[in-house]
């Protein structure tokens, strides 16, 4: 169980998300100014200006872990699923053309993850695990490079 419970929260950083505050029918940060961040391009042959610095506004998350083991030529099968918004949300995102640059990053959450175990693909336990979990303020920086344009989500708006 301690595993499944490890993994789900490594899975949760990796389900994270930043925000400028928009006002999606113009485009505007709330004071109007637009942000420091990339306005994207409506050119459909340009990739979208994702530089900038942003606010973490929280996260939702669906998590699937499966760990599977031979114990004495039987096949058991733990499955853990939970969803959860994070509250308790702060910190920065910085985004360059080629870094992330996180400050005071954090988070909590509280969920309950639904936990099955099979043997030889029959269900053998079903339980509810309840989880609070909170991750430790943490700054970093995590090199990322471009691999395809993608359109704006904002480009019809």
């Amino acid at each position: 169980m301690r595993t499944a419970t490890k993994l789900l929260l490594i899975l949760t950083i990796l389900f994270t998300a930043c925000q400028k505050e928009i006002d999606y029918a113009t485009g505007n940060t709330a004071d109007n100014t637009g942000g420091t961040g990339g306005t994207g391009n409506n050119n459909n042959n340009s990739t979208s200006n994702i530089e900038g610095d942003y606010d973490f506004v929280g996260m939702a998350a669906h998590t699937e872990a499966a760990i599977t083991v031979d114990a004495s030529g039987s096949e058991v099968k733990s499955v853990t699923v939970s969803d959860y918004e994070t509250k308790n949300n702060r910190g920065t995102m910085k985004i360059t053309a080629d870094q992330f640059i996180s400050t005071d990053f954090f988070y909590t959450a509280e969920t309950v993850a639904n936990v099955k175990t099979y043997m030889d693909n029959v269900l053998v336990a079903e339980s509810d695990v309840p989880i609070v979990a909170s991750t430790p303020p943490s700054t970093c920086t995590t090199p990322y490079a471009v691999i395809a344009p993608t359109p704006s989500p904002l480009k019809d708006l």
